[in-house]
């Protein structure tokens, strides 16, 4: 009997580097699973949850705003793929999704953030 047998498995990878100092709280099912907890289980970029074995079930990967980040300044989208390559939830305006993960599943959630910037045009 494997490890994952019996459960599938869900995670929220690393974001890009944006070199910003914005964090987002990362969780599946409620919990935080970060691998490198900082500032009190808040991800910056380029870090993730991991994959976290769970029964075979429905379950939620959600993120919320961390510390020194503004949610509202940013567009959000989620979209979770399985190991097979199967979109099971697809560029979902979204903070918190819904996703079936069945036995021997590995399902990747990955939350994308693009700020909200405004122009400016100087003339004379």
């Amino acid at each position: 009997m494997g490890l994952f047998s019996d459960k599938g498995s869900i995670g929220v990878p690393p974001s890009p580097p944006l070199n910003e100092l914005f964090e987002f709280n990362l969780k599946v099912d409620g919990t935080n699973y970060l691998n490198s907890v900082v500032n009190g289980g808040d991800a910056s970029c380029g870090q993730g949850t991991g994959m976290v074995p769970l029964d075979a079930n429905t379950h939620i990967a959600s993120e919320a705003a961390g510390a020194n980040t503004i949610f509202e300044n940013y567009t959000k989208r989620v979209t979770c793929v399985d190991s097979s390559g199967t979109v099971l939830v697809n560029n979902v305006v979204a903070i918190t999704t819904n996703v079936d993960v069945n036995r021997g599943d590995q399902v990747v959630c990955t939350f994308t953030n693009t700020l909200l910037a405004g122009q400016l045009a100087v003339k004379k």
